[in-house]
Formats: structure tokens, C-alpha cells, sequence
């Protein structure tokens, strides 16, 4: 919460000045980063758009400017991309000719990963990590009884430099966030799964 605390105090005397300027430098890198980030994502929304594959943003991307406002208070590690299942292999395919290599190498198959996304990468002035989702959740039974079309539904448009794409409307971010709590973060303190 870094950049976010800097965005709330910049300048109002309200930390020292050696603990401020240390929150500068983090909110800046941020800031740098991001911006790296965002024009690769632009790069990858029109190269999806022109192979005719939707995309909703979803965590950090979706969130930077949607929810505050400011895409440097909003550290993000990797974009994540949610295609539909029948999209999935267009859009590796696409990311591929961009420069984008899975650990499952160019033979890469849908059902030779992990049970709703598959993670690509590429260097670059900062090394980008893209997940490509294709189910909201990992467990199957959520997979089974939560219809993706109604996620799908409920979006609204975003736009990316000179792209678009769509995020998650407040009712499904909500949904989604929690079930990806619940996943990645469930088994560990108050959240663990018994």
C-alpha cells in the first residue's frame, strides 16, 4: 500500500520527510512500471481484437483506473486476461506471435494446463507475465455451477490507450475477488479452507 499511502499524504507534512521521499521513489518505480505494463496490454488488446477474441481485464489492470483512479497506487505483477473457452487457443496462438512462450512450450493445449488459465511470458524493458483465464475459479464445482456467461453479461467498457476491452461490473468484481481470495490466499490464517 505503498504508492497509495504516498498518494494520500504527498505533501502535507503528515510523515518525515525521509519517509516521504522513500514513498516517492516506490510510487514513481510503480509508475514506471505500470506504464510499461499498460502499453504492452494495449499492444496485446488490438493484437486480440484483430484476431476477433473478447478480453475482460480482470484484478490490477481492471482495477488501477476503474476502482482508484491512479494506475501508479496499484502494484500489479502480471496482467490477467479473461477469454472465453473457445478463445483460449486463438488468443495463446496470438500472444505467441507477439513473443509471449508458455512453460508448455509451442505445443501448448487447453487441456495440458492448469484447470482455468495458463500463465505466458516475455522480456522486455520489464519482464511481462500475461495469465490467460478462461474460468473465473479453480475448483470444479464452481466451475460446473457458476454460468460464465453471466459474468460475461455483467461488464462494462474500459478503455486502453487506443483499445478496449471490458471489466468486471461491481456485483461480479465482487464475486470474483472473493473466490480469488478464497483460492490463492484461503489455506493460509483466517481464510483457511478446512
Amino acid at each position: 500500500v505503498a504508492q497509495l499511502l504516498y498518494h494520500a499524504v504527498r505533501g502535507r507534512g503528515l510523515i518525515s520527510p525521509t519517509v516521504e521521499e522513500e514513498l516517492r521513489l516506490d510510487y514513481f518505480r510503480n509508475a514506471k512500471r505500470n506504464l510499461l505494463l499498460f502499453r504492452e496490454l494495449e499492444r496485446v488488446l488490438c493484437q486480440l481484437a484483430e484476431e476477433g477474441v473478447g478480453v475482460i481485464l480482470l484484478k490490477g489492470s481492471a482495477l488501477a483506473e476503474a476502482v482508484y483512479g491512479n494506475a501508479a497506487v496499484r502494484p500489479m505483477c502480471d496482467l490477467d486476461l479473461l477469454v472465453r473457452e473457445g478463445d483460449a487457443p486463438t488468443a495463446l496462438r496470438a500472444l505467441t506471435a507477439l513473443g509471449y512462450q508458455s512453460e508448455y512450450g509451442e505445443e501448448l493445449q487447453i487441456r495440458d494446463v492448469h484447470a482455468n488459465e495458463v500463465m505466458l511470458r516475455k522480456a522486455g524493458l520489464v519482464e511481462t507475465l500475461i495469465e490467460i483465464h478462461w474460468q473465473l475459479f479453480w475448483f470444479p464445482y464452481y466451475q460446473r455451477v457458476v454460468p460464465m456467461d453471466w459474468f460475461w453479461w455483467a461488464t462494462l467498457p474500459i478503455e486502453v490507450g487506443e483499445s478496449t476491452a471490458q471489466i468486471l461490473g461491481p456485483e461480479a468484481q465482487v464475486l470474483h475477488l472473493c473466490g480469488h481470495l478464497l483460492h490463492h490466499h484461503g489455506s493460509e490464517g483466517p481464510f483457511r479452507l478446512l
